[in-house]
């Protein structure tokens, strides 16, 4: 009896030993496979993470910071058609060129130490005032109307293909770029893009190709009777690089925070219009009102920065436009006073020069500052 006892005791710790061993394997397997499941699932995350990240750094925004990269110029200048750009720019140039010949040609037929180049130029209209200074107007006009067509025609291509390229890249971006931004702020970045492409930033390209041209047509005049006025030119332009370094960066990032600081404002907008019966339901009018307060004084204060950014470089231009002015005056003065000329002609000539450099100095640093934000 016993010995059948012991074996039956045997064979129940046996199975059950059995039993154990088949559990711990079981479980073990089990566990193997859920590493394994893991590992692979981890595996696959981070390819879709790495994948993310890689469309994400390819739909950010590329942005310049400090000084404008040749790289960023080019891009505009390819919008334009290199042909097409470069027709403005050489017509730019013969238009001033033109206006200045006419200047010097009047100086000379009214003056008593008339240039012998513009007694050449009499002597091919037969020495008749009215046909050489038609032939002279209309000369200019044609010119004129080239460049006004090459602007035309360059502002058209540019906006044509910079828009299409701003589109495409809005509607191929990754959705977390839509869940990231709001929509607010999405709009009102593509509004304000859209318009420094159509308006803005071809009629500044224009217009300060057409300062620039005037900025060294008049010094150049005015170098031409009164060589050493070229050191004033330079120490001018010295001066004016170190303002502009200080003021690019710092009006590029505050156009920039303006440009963030109004689509905050716009989206909490929109939010409120869409969610005012949820407001009114958890009694949170008072939170949106102090939401809506801050952002609307982050808004002003940007634009009150901007201002005074835009005044403490429009003193210093003032300043170093005056510069050129004041010496350019000086210099007539000790010539007329102590009768060192007797070209009056040419004294006013040089006056006028200086006088008209001025709006146009200041014009040019303005639209200069306007076009690399």
């Amino acid at each position: 009896m016993i010995d059948i006892y012991l074996r039956d005791n045997h064979e129940k710790y046996s199975k059950k030993e059995k039993e154990e061993q088949e559990k711990k394997k079981l479980k073990k397997e089990s566990e193997i496979k859920d590493e394994l499941v893991h590992l692979q699932r981890k595996k696959t995350s981070k390819t879709v993470e790495d994948d993310d990240l890689d469309v994400l750094e390819a739909n950010e925004e590329y942005r310049d910071k400090g000084k404008i990269s040749t790289e960023t110029l080019l891009i505009y200048v390819r919008a334009c058609k290199w042909p097409l750009f470069i027709l403005l720019v050489v017509f730019s140039g013969l238009m001033q060129a033109s206006r200045s010949t006419i200047d010097f040609w009047l100086r000379s037929e009214i003056s008593d130490y008339p240039n012998q180049i513009f007694i050449t130029i009499d002597s091919w209209f037969d020495n008749n005032f009215t046909k050489t200074f038609g032939y002279m107007i209309v000369f200019n006009t044609t010119i004129t109307f080239i460049r006004c067509s090459g602007y035309v025609l360059c502002a058209s291509f540019a906006a044509y293909s910079i828009f299409k390229k701003l589109n495409s890249c809005i509607m191929y971006s990754n959705m977390r770029f839509f869940d990231d931004n709001p929509s607010g702020r999405i709009t009102s970045r593509l509004s304000s893009d859209v318009m420094v492409i159509d308006d803005e930033l071809p009629w500044l390209v224009h217009y300060t190709l057409e300062t620039l041209v005037k900025c060294l047509g008049f010094p150049i005049g005015v170098a031409l009777y009164f060589p050493w006025m070229g050191v004033m030119i330079v120490l001018g332009i010295f001066m004016m690089a170190r303002v502009m370094k200080l003021y690019r960066p710092s009006n590029r990032e505050i156009k920039r925070l303006s440009s963030i600081n109004n689509g905050k404002l716009i989206c909490i907008l929109g939010e409120v219009c869409k969610g005012l019966p949820i407001i009114r339901a958890f009694k949170n009018q008072d939170w949106i009102i102090q939401e809506y307060v801050k952002r609307l004084n982050n808004s002003i204060d940007t634009f009150v920065l901007t201002t005074t950014v835009f005044i403490w470089l429009e003193v210093r231009i003032f300043l170093i436009g005056n510069f050129f002015f004041v010496a350019t005056i000086l210099t007539c003065v000790v010539l007329y006073g102590f009768e060192l000329t007797k070209d009056y002609t040419t004294l006013s000539m040089v006056m006028t020069y200086s006088s008209l450099e001025l709006p146009c100095f200041n014009d040019l640093m303005f639209n200069i500052g306007n076009l690399e934000q």
